[in-house]
């Protein structure tokens, strides 16, 4: 039975487990005592998986979780598990796995019954307490699953041994083969086959921003001059940001549309969407220099400080989506609330630039026209117009804030932070602010300092759990660039180490590639090893990435050797499709295309970021950037005999060739968008 006041989740670390630590289910969390008790008392697992901020999971609790009856049977039938999903992302991967085998697709809540030791026997994901439609109510489910385990034992031990092999041979890379640029073409065709031109987005509702197909199209554009794939991005962009999938009044991005024209958003924010979305808007604005970019990567970092960041600097992992209950509360708006808290003349532009109609009701905000379109119509510059905007804008944030706010899953997860110091260091570098650059070093030190341990990198804080492939290449990539944008050497020797360990405790020494977890760590099920690329890239994906970028910043060739190793052993997978890997397309876009070590000799820190802000105000993806020091050389060899000069200069290498100094940036720029 659960302990007096609640069950066994009482104590844990998880927002999304303390959230069901009252529930009558006797929860456990994943655990040995859990499993134990499975086999001493010959009961099937109930492993549900979800996590704090997922609307069908509070549905779900409050209609079964919460409900007496439902509990009393689900606690006389199974051993009960509660799994957060960015806790435990290899028990959740492994089991969505099998989920998507089972059915073609996937959701949260994710619940699985599984035999005692661990082998899924039947997987759904939400059931509604009594049937709907074609939806079995939970009663009749639990009360099916208890007559076929204790009367059709033998059927379920057969079905469990059967989706475990093959799980077996689907966690194991087949030999790799070579890739060339042809890829890209490959990759760009299908993408353009899936792409909205109305609506900007890939695919039909629920529409997800895919950010990192976006980050690609970039890469292509960059790599071609394809007119067409940058078109793409901006459309997309632009859509995005005038629907309601962008917070149109406290800014950041909503987690999905559930219509093809962004106005109809699933409302939790998720950090991982700003992270990637800021480095997608940001590094568009450097190719185009268009304002309303700037503005919306400016926005979404402002969200993130604001309301994601934790007092020691580093980033919670997201907001909810209901507050009192109902889904979107928070973020919409009845006529009288806005009629009332905006003088005439800025409700008139308000309302030509957010469409509402007094019946409406509740509504969510989206833009029909541009900023430009409105300017025209009210005679007014385009910056005019945006001010009063702006300022209508800020009266219903204030009005906002009256209201109770969406809980906050404030988890600190090392690979979602990791992500995060990515976009700020980049945006710091583009933008030239050093609050992105301050903000992206303050989540550096904490991840450092308080989620290292005995050399080994945590995956959360306040757990003991080592981290996964994703931590160590995600935390890898922030460092990177964190180095590039302030040329702090030690944030580089810290990303060597890390990937120095996945190269030692991650390898599948068959492939080339990374097992999700290191050699000493639980195996659920099978040692997976993913590559496909989900809303975040794959460990896989950012590993190669990491591994060329080392390669290029140090000149190791053992950096290089092992992303060879890598992309031989993904290739199969990405060449049947591209779609499946965007985030190691743009990786192997630095293997694929001639890449630019750019070594800085000045007489100081400060002298060589205005000297590197001037390179960067060009997109270059393929470009790196070292500080010439005494610690840099230490760590790479081809810049030892390189001088440092009264004035800052810089030295352009490729492929192995460094050219004769230069002092004007001009040149460097010049020198680096040489086509091949």
């Amino acid at each position: 039975m659960p302990k007096s006041g609640g069950n066994h989740l009482a104590g844990q670390k998880s927002p999304y487990l303390i959230e069901h630590a009252h529930d009558p289910v006797d929860w456990y969390p994943w655990s040995d005592e859990a499993f134990e008790k499975a086999k001493k008392e010959d009961k099937p697992l109930f492993i549900s998986i979800g996590y704090s901020t997922c609307h069908w999971c509070h549905v779900m609790q409050k209609e079964s979780f919460q409900d007496k009856e439902v509990a009393e049977l689900m606690n006389k039938t199974f051993v009960n598990i509660k799994v957060d999903r960015e806790e435990r992302p290899d028990v959740d991967s492994t089991y969505m796995q099998v989920c998507q085998m089972m059915s073609g697709s996937g959701g949260w809540p994710l619940n699985v019954i599984a035999t005692p030791d661990k082998r899924p026997f039947y997987v759904t994901t939400y059931v509604p307490k009594e049937p709907r439609f074609n939806m079995i109510g939970i009663t009749q489910l639990i009360e099916s699953l208890d007559d076929a385990w204790k009367n059709d034992r033998e059927s379920i031990l057969k079905s469990s041994k059967s989706i475990e092999d093959a799980l077996s041979k689907s966690a194991k890379r087949p030999a790799g083969e070579k890739i060339d640029s042809k890829i890209f073409d490959d990759a760009f065709k299908k993408m353009s086959e899936m792409f909205d031109f109305d609506n900007g987005g890939f695919g039909e509702a629920p529409k997800f921003p895919m950010a990192l197909n976006l980050l690609f199209m970039l890469r292509y554009w960059h790599r071609t001059g394809s007119k067409i794939a940058l078109s793409m991005v901006e459309r997309s962009l632009q859509s995005m940001r005038m629907g309601a999938i962008y917070d149109q009044i406290g800014g950041g991005f909503h987690r999905y549309a559930t219509d093809m024209m962004w106005n109809m958003p699933h409302f939790e924010k998720m950090l991982y969407d700003q992270a990637l979305l800021t480095m997608v808007y940001s590094e568009t604005y450097q190719i185009t220099g268009k304002r309303d970019y700037e503005s919306t990567a400016r926005d979404t970092i402002d969200f993130v400080l604001r309301e994601l960041t934790s007092k020691e600097g580093a980033f919670y992992t997201a907001l909810d989506a209901d507050s009192d209950g109902i889904e979107g509360k928070f973020y919409t708006f009845t006529y009288d609330e806005i009629y009332n808290v905006l003088s005439p003349e800025e409700r008139e532009l308000f309302f030509a630039a957010f469409p509402f109609k007094e019946s409406q009701g509740l509504t969510i905000l989206h833009m029909d026209d541009s900023i430009e379109t409105i300017a025209r119509e009210f005679g007014m510059d385009k910056e005019t117009t945006k001010k009063k905007l702006d300022i209508a804008r800020n009266k219903l944030f204030g009005l906002r804030l009256k209201k109770r706010r969406p809980n906050t899953d404030d988890k600190i997860l090392t690979d979602m932070n990791g992500l995060m110091i990515t976009a700020l260091a980049k945006a710091s570098t583009i933008f030239n602010d050093d609050k992105y650059y301050a903000a992206a070093k303050a989540a550096a030190d904490f991840v450092i300092k308080r989620m290292i341990k005995g050399g080994k990198l945590l995956h959360m804080i306040g757990s003991a759990n080592e981290g996964y492939l994703s931590d160590y290449s995600f935390m890898a990539l922030g460092l990177i660039e964190l180095y590039q944008a302030g040329f702090e050497t030690e944030y580089l020797e810290t990303a060597l180490k890390l990937i120095q360990s996945v190269k030692k405790r991650f390898l599948d020494r068959n492939s080339g590639s990374f097992f999700s977890t290191s050699d000493d760590a639980e195996v659920v099920l099978v040692r997976e090893n993913r590559i496909y690329d989900n809303s975040v890239p794959s460990g896989n994906s950012a590993a190669l990435y990491a591994l060329l970028a080392l390669s290029r910043l140090t000149g190791m060739p053992e950096f290089e050797e092992s992303a060879g190793k890598l992309s031989d052993a993904v290739s199969k997978d990405i060449s049947k499709n591209p779609f499946y890997a965007p985030f190691a397309l743009s990786a192997l876009y630095l293997a694929l295309k001639r890449s630019y070590e750019v070594v800085i000799a000045a007489g100081s820190k400060s002298e060589a970021k205005r000297f590197v802000s001037e390179i960067r105000r060009v997109f270059q993806p393929n470009v790196f950037v070292v500080l010439k020091d005494q610690k840099i050389d230490k760590i790479s060899e081809f810049t030892r005999s390189m001088k440092t000069e009264s004035s800052a200069t810089a030295y352009v290498c490729t492929g192995n060739v460094c050219k004769s100094a230069m002092t004007d940036p001009k040149k460097v720029i010049e020198t680096i968008s040489e086509k091949e």
